[in-house]
């Protein structure tokens, strides 16, 4: 009899344990990791580059979790995006080149344009398989008859200076 109620209390808790372990796979971290996470960059990175830094958030990923995008550089012509993701810590995705460059936000990608002496091009950027992507979308010379170059349909990017961490703060 004691052998038939361990096999019954075995089966309980392996039962429970199939219905529980994708639950607890798939849990998302707590908000309050992410901003914690997120305001210790700001801060690591505020101490590395003192000229050139601003920051936005834009969930990337599609899981409800913003990705932190940070522009540092010490002018406009080496200014890099780093892009950053939380999952069970905090991950760098990628760096892109920001130079001359302003930041378009779509549903699930963001959209680059950049335009110096004379040139443009536009590139898109989402994620696949936990990798950022980069998809051009156009780009060319401005000729003397030229004045201006295609705006993209997606909304601007506002970026927040080192100064402004209530937005992290909010989330």
């Amino acid at each position: 009899m004691n052998n038939s109620r361990n096999k019954s209390t075995l089966s309980t808790i392996l039962l429970l344990l199939c219905i529980m372990l994708p639950l607890v796979a798939n849990a998302r971290p707590a908000k309050s990791q992410v901003k914690n996470a997120y305001l210790a960059q700001i801060k690591k990175m505020s101490k590395a580059y003192n000229t050139y830094r601003t920051y936005f958030l834009l969930d990337l990923t599609g899981d409800g979790i913003p990705e932190l995008f940070v522009r540092t550089g010490t002018c406009e012509a080496d200014a890099q995006l780093h892009i950053y993701t939380y999952t069970t810590r905090l991950n760098r995705v990628s760096s892109i080149g920001a130079s001359h460059s302003v930041f378009y936000q779509g549903n699930g990608y963001f959209v680059q344009m950049s335009g110096h002496m004379g040139s443009w091009c536009i590139y898109k950027f989402y994620m696949k398989n936990g990798k950022l992507m980069k998809k051009r979308l156009g780009g060319g010379n401005i000729t003397s008859s030229d004045t201006d170059y295609p705006e993209p349909k997606e909304i601007g990017v506002y970026e927040i200076g080192f100064d402004n961490l209530e937005p992290i703060r909010s989330m």
